[in-house]
């Protein structure tokens, strides 16, 4: 897999996440989701549009679309961009249209190589994401 194809893997991941949040922001109006849940504010599942549902999980999300799921962690402060490579590989499983993405050695392959030109890195330390550098 060449580096434009898994950042364009990347990008489509980020996207869902971010329409995601789009539609949990308007429902809920509350960006810090995981305090919002323990808090109580927010329900552990529910509904955001007619058809798109979630569950929240220990520090992550699982989002239900018609034809795919996603699923994500929320990074430090309050982050949803942040990736890793099994999450990656759960989102071509899950989803009908990243067919595209062959899930193979050459993706691990990929991710590694992405890590080493600096095209993605762990900007936290306390957090197991990753995330696009600056001008990817």
């Amino acid at each position: 897999m060449n580096n434009k194809k898994i950042l364009d893997l990347i990008k489509d991941y980020q996207n869902d996440v971010e329409l995601f949040m789009k539609l949990f922001n308007e429902k809920y109006a509350r960006k810090d989701v995981i305090r919002a849940w323990h808090d109580g504010d927010i329900p552990q599942a529910g509904e955001v549009a007619n058809t798109i549902e979630y569950e929240l999980h220990g520090i992550g999300c699982c989002v239900f679309f018609p034809d795919r799921e996603i699923d994500f962690d929320f990074g430090p402060e309050l982050r949803t961009d942040g990736f890793d490579l099994w999450r990656l590989k759960q989102y071509v499983k899950r989803n009908e249209n990243s067919k595209k993405y062959p899930i193979s050695d050459e993706l691990d392959i990929s991710f590694n190589r992405l890590i080493k030109s600096g095209k993605i890195k762990k900007t936290y330390k306390n957090s197991n994401l990753y995330f696009l550098s600056d001008g990817v």
